[in-house]
């Protein structure tokens, strides 16, 4: 295999969040296989653009104007008549990331990888546009990482515009349906996807993401320069955007009542983001400020995770929540809500840290205090999450690539 015939592209939106970690972790595994890769990415920004290696080509991809756009869609749409009518009734708010597709298509005439790996549902979709669009497709595997099918099923404009909705899943099943493989983070993504947009179940497999490497359990040893580290009080840590599916606010809540019993108790909420005001003004209120903390992003929030009587998990959705993985791989017991999807998974319902009903403030605080007071062991966490460890996550990604690249044999 040449070097211009095994060159890999992965694509993600940009270098913040979750999906970013997984990203690069998929690049380094690529390149220690030896694909040369190029990471394509639709904003040059977040907290992980340090973190790409040197031997990786960033090509960002510029949005087009909408004549453009709508050239690129049409020749997706060649030969599809039906589809070509339902993308018509589909409301243009879903189609806005679709401006993308010319400059992947540029990409992929211009360079012509053997692989497309695509990140996120959208881009996913935005890939098999512009492998329609060309004459010599690359194969393509679609990573799906998050809820957003399964949120968008209860939105208000779901229910006031079902038959829109409709159509929309139709476009998403009609191109995912061309790649090669469809992998989800997680079995509740994966039946979301067979559920909600229509894709045939045997198409879809799942994949545990790459979160735990020795690069972690070094960082996870660095020192924390933080009074609240200078005593043996309990700490509970939470890590992630500041945004209202995460809902910190059930955690304040819960908190509240846990420090009524247990004056010493502390919080630190790890991440930046929209609803940082609204966060702070709760704290504030419910007489709080002294001992919960938001102190932004972190770099390093493993360390945190190290020496934390529990991390906690308070959200909503999730698709497969990477933090409670990376706790449990530091040692640290976890608390998380049993939301759509990837907690019970993750922890075996039940078995590697406590389960809580989404919303529930009382059974939140008490899984809390239940926590600090009985803690799993930390040898039996740390080998529940060697299950995504960057190792066992090695041998099924070089295993998923080499036989999607078989099939231009």
């Amino acid at each position: 295999m040449t070097e211009y015939a095994s060159r890999v592209a992965v694509y993600c939106p940009d270098l913040g969040g979750g999906v970013a970690q997984i990203a690069l972790a998929q690049i380094d595994i690529l390149l220690a296989a030896g694909y040369p890769v190029d990471l394509l990415i639709q904003q040059a920004c977040g907290h992980y653009s340090e973190r790409i290696p040197e031997r990786v080509r960033v090509v960002p991809l510029a949005p087009a104007d909408e004549a453009t756009t709508r050239a690129c869609r049409d020749r997706a749409l060649r030969g599809h008549p039906i589809m070509r009518f339902r993308s018509r009734f589909v409301s243009a708010n879903r189609l806005t990331e679709l401006s993308y597709v010319p400059a992947l298509v540029d990409y992929l005439e211009r360079e012509r990888p053997a692989l497309l790996l695509a990140n996120v549902w959208s881009s996913v979709l935005i890939a098999g546009y512009a492998r329609a669009c060309i004459d010599y497709p690359p194969r393509l595997i679609g990573l799906f990482h998050g809820t957003f099918f399964a949120e968008a099923v209860q939105r208000r404009s779901a229910r006031r515009h079902p038959l829109r909705w409709r159509h929309f899943f139709a476009l998403c099943r009609s191109f995912y349906s061309r790649a090669d493989a469809l992998i989800t983070v997680s079995d509740g993504v994966g039946r979301d996807l067979v559920r909600i947009v229509g894709v045939a179940a045997h198409r879809v497999e799942t994949l545990s993401n790459p979160v735990v490497s020795a690069a972690l359990i070094e960082r996870a040893a660095e020192p924390v320069t933080h009074p609240w580290f200078e005593d043996v009080a309990p700490l509970v840590v939470a890590v992630g955007r500041l945004s209202p599916e995460k809902n910190y606010r059930l955690l304040i809540e819960a908190f509240a009542h846990l420090r009524a019993a247990r004056a010493d108790v502390r919080l630190a909420i790890l991440g930046e983001g929209q609803e940082r005001v609204a966060l702070e003004a709760l704290r504030d209120e419910l007489g709080l400020s002294e001992c919960v903390t938001l102190p932004g992003w972190v770099d390093n929030p493993h360390a945190w995770m190290a020496r934390a009587s529990l991390l906690t998990l308070s959200s909503d959705w999730e698709g497969l929540p990477t933090v409670l993985i990376e706790a449990m791989a530091c040692g640290c017991p976890v608390v998380a809500t049993d939301c759509m999807h990837g907690p019970r998974e993750i922890v075996d319902h039940g078995r590697y840290g406590r389960l809580v009903p989404v919303g529930d403030v009382q059974a939140f605080a008490r899984a809390m205090a239940e926590t600090i007071d009985a803690p799993h062991a930390s040898d039996l966490l740390r080998t529940r999450a060697e299950h995504y460890s960057i190792a066992a996550a090695t041998q099924r990604y070089r295993a998923l690539v080499a036989r999607v690249l078989a099939m231009q044999e």
